[in-house]
């Protein structure tokens, strides 16, 4: 057990990590979206910062190079008047103790140095002891302080170059003391000398320390908030996702078929308003769903009835044709059996308009024994009951009997009946008398819708498939019409008009007889041009081996 709970952690663990960096998930994409501004935003901030604390750094240094350097020059200035060398470096132990100091050189008059301390300076040759023209120059018409930044190999320091001054009377020493007694004290006497200079240098390793100290302390906050910040951002997401996470594994259950259960509501903000949507619709669409499976029953009841009673009625039919066929059948068989008897016995005897009613009461009962075989037929097929006896079919021999079959039918002088049928084609293993009745069915449609021209009787095999076709030029069919010729008890337009006299159900039964075959049945037809009907049957093999 222990084993299964320490699997199924490893399992979550797993699958959150990849939800995390997989880029196709909700949850990773609000963590790295987040992510990448914070740590920009971060790193804007220090720079920011980094910048101004360069900014204070230099600045404090520069006011302290100032100050130092102001500071030295204003002590050595009687020592500069003596040049004496002692009280020189003893002034200068007040700057060389600090810290960041680097150097200094003391220049008396004409700009000559009286002292010098090297201080940190790795590299003290690159820096020139004597001052430029320019410094001196500035320097002398007391133009103010001199600033500089001086680099020294790979070093960088701060230089301050001060004046050193020293104030000169043109008066008398007693008429200043006598001066000093009126009210008011005449200084236009009195002017400022430069009688040297302090050069003094702070190195920037100090600052260059800070900026390096403030660079890892924002070093490590950039660590420590982006951690706290990748934590935080995850905890958000996780809330985000997990209510969605919840709708999508509702809606996968609701998918197959689980609509009573719940989604819990923890909040009531938008994401806990849709929870509370969802379950509203999965109970709405579990009633939909029970009312739908009580109403199907219900009509599967009632169909269950109908059918019941569908084939009650069909079996009804099927008698009722069976014996309608059977009364009706026996009757016109002895009126056709008369009918030609008493032509065949009155040949000669009677008149012309005789012998043509006579024809007219032939022709027609006839149609009406047709009309009930059709029927039978239809009826027979529709309820199961037609049987298949295949067996070796002679193709030009069915082909030869069926013509002899329609030529009685045929305007000779006006159409012309072409067999296209090869004398060596191989025998068909299929029903013989139901392929004769489709053949014969075929022609009597081309003779009916044909006035003239051609009807065309073609067979073959075709890459193992049996093609018979029944071609005419007669009135052709409209495409409007093709859909629905082979429906039952459909005479196309001008049969209804009553230009052509039919039942409906010779092609409704051409179908019916292909299907039950197992083949089928094209046309291609074109109004004016004449029609083909093309059937296509499986050549099969017989129980003995032979086609």
């Amino acid at each position: 057990m222990a084993t299964v709970a320490i699997a199924g952690k490893t399992h979550v663990v797993n699958g959150r990590i990849h939800e995390m960096f997989h880029p196709a998930t909700f949850r990773a994409r609000i963590f790295w979206s987040l992510i990448p501004t914070l740590c920009a935003l971060f790193v804007l901030l220090g720079l920011v910062d980094l910048y101004q604390q360069k900014q204070v750094a230099e600045s404090e240094t520069n006011a302290r190079a100032k100050s130092m350097a102001e500071n030295l020059a204003y002590s050595s200035r009687l020592a500069v008047l003596t040049e004496d060398k002692w009280l020189l470096e003893a002034t200068l132990q007040s700057v060389t103790g600090a810290a960041d100091f680097a150097y200094v050189w003391i220049y008396g008059e004409k700009w000559k140095p009286l002292v010098h301390a090297p201080g940190q300076v790795t590299h003290i040759e690159w820096l020139k002891p004597e001052l430029d023209d320019n410094q001196k120059e500035r320097i002398s018409q007391k133009a103010g302080n001199v600033f500089n930044s001086v680099t020294a190999g790979n070093e960088s320091y701060f230089e301050y170059i001060v004046p050193i001054t020293s104030t000169q009377s043109t008066v008398p020493y007693e008429l200043q003391i006598e001066s000093r007694g009126e009210s008011r004290l005449d200084v236009s006497h009195i002017r400022d000398r430069t009688i040297g200079a302090v050069r003094l240098g702070l190195s920037m390793n100090r600052v260059d320390a800070q900026l390096a100290s403030f660079l890892k302390w924002r070093g490590w906050s950039l660590l420590v908030f982006l951690c706290l910040s990748a934590l935080a951002i995850y905890v958000f997401s996780v809330t985000i996702t997990r209510p969605i996470n919840r709708l999508t594994g509702q809606a996968k259950r609701m998918s197959h078929g689980f609509l009573n259960e719940a989604i819990p509501v923890d909040s009531r903000d938008e994401i806990g308003q849709l929870a509370t949507a969802f379950n509203d619709m999965g109970r709405a669409m579990n009633d939909l769903y029970v009312g739908l499976e009580r109403k199907v029953a219900e009509r599967t009841k009632e169909l269950t009835v109908a059918n019941e009673k569908l084939a009650e009625a069909s079996e009804h039919k099927s008698r009722f044709l069976a014996n309608v066929n059977h009364e009706l059948r026996t009757p016109l068989s002895s009126i056709i059996g008369y009918a030609r008897l008493l032509r065949r016995e009155t040949e000669g005897q009677i008149s012309s308009l005789q012998r043509d009613n006579l024809e007219d009461l032939l022709r027609n009962a006839e149609r009406l024994l047709a009309l009930i075989d059709s029927l039978l037929d239809l009826a027979k097929i529709e309820s199961g009951k037609m049987e298949v006896h295949p067996e070796l079919v002679q193709i030009d021999e069915l082909v030869q009997s069926a013509v002899t079959t329609i030529e009685p039918m045929l305007n000779k002088e006006q159409i012309r009946l072409v067999c296209d049928v090869p004398v060596d084609i191989a025998p068909v293993y299929t029903d013989g008398e139901k392929l004769r009745q489709i053949l014969l069915n075929l022609l009597g449609n081309a003779v009916k819708f044909t006035n003239r021209g051609e009807i065309k009787i073609s067979a073959c095999q075709v890459n193992g498939d049996f093609k018979l076709a029944v071609g005419d030029t007669g009135i052709g069919i409209d495409n409007a019409d093709l859909a629905r010729i082979f429906e039952e008890f459909d005479r196309g337009p001008l049969a209804s008009e009553g230009q052509y006299h039919g039942t409906g159900l010779g092609l409704a039964i051409v179908k019916r007889l292909v299907d039950v075959l197992g083949g089928s049945i094209a046309v291609e037809s074109e109004v004016g041009k004449g029609s083909m009907f093309t059937v296509t049957l499986l050549i099969k093999k017989s129980q003995n081996g032979s086609l």
